[in-house]
């Protein structure tokens, strides 16, 4: 199976013990039998893994391998619901990068606290301060008592730093990314500014 599918032994193994894999049939010696049902699971596995992320793919897989298809149906609804609010937060930056910039001085900002921001991207607000030492996010203070705040842009920073963390980008590349997008906005306000 391993040659069929391109992995390694171990990497069956593990997927094995993880519970990715229903549990082989073990032979007179110990050796183990996998039959196409594990190598039709793995491809799959292997696929989820592409599309989704390995926890996800992961969460789906284990119900599937106890024969339990609601849990795994469900895993796979909130699956769909991850890559649709992922396309979401996409189509935000796009609109940021290539849609001409608006005079919204007057627009009403809403402020997050750290819990309520953490709240909505679906992460720690120890992890919201990792993302601020490697400026991802630039919260302001509130006068007088110093708490962070977030305005809007950190909140569209923090779902794209999430989802780029989720496909597996380090935090430096986070931050050059967002600051491409920001130079890009100035640099069109400049323009514009200009005419």
């Amino acid at each position: 199976m391993a040659r069929a599918i391109g992995l390694s032994t171990q990497a069956i193994r593990n997927y094995e013990a993880e519970g990715v894999l229903p549990p082989s049939h073990r032979l007179a010696l110990g050796h183990r039998r996998y039959t196409t049902t594990h190598a039709d699971a793995l491809r799959a596995f292997l696929a989820l893994t592409r599309a989704a992320g390995r926890p996800q793919a992961v969460a789906i897989m284990r119900p599937m391998a106890e024969r339990d298809l609601d849990s795994a149906l469900m895993e796979l609804d909130h699956a769909h619901a991850q890559l649709l609010a992922d396309r979401h937060v996409i189509d935000a930056f796009v609109v940021r990068i290539f849609e001409a910039p608006q005079d919204d001085s007057q627009a009403f900002h809403e402020l997050f606290t750290p819990i309520e921001l953490a709240r909505r991207v679906g992460v720690t607000t120890t992890t919201l301060r990792a993302w601020e030492d490697a400026g991802i996010l630039h919260p302001q203070r509130e006068p007088g008592s110093g708490r962070r705040q977030y305005r809007d842009a950190d909140v569209r920073n923090a779902e794209l730093a999430h989802l780029l963390r989720r496909a597996g980008h380090g935090l430096r590349e986070i931050a050059e990314t967002i600051n491409a997008v920001h130079t890009q906005e100035v640099a069109k306000l400049e323009l514009s500014l200009s005419r």
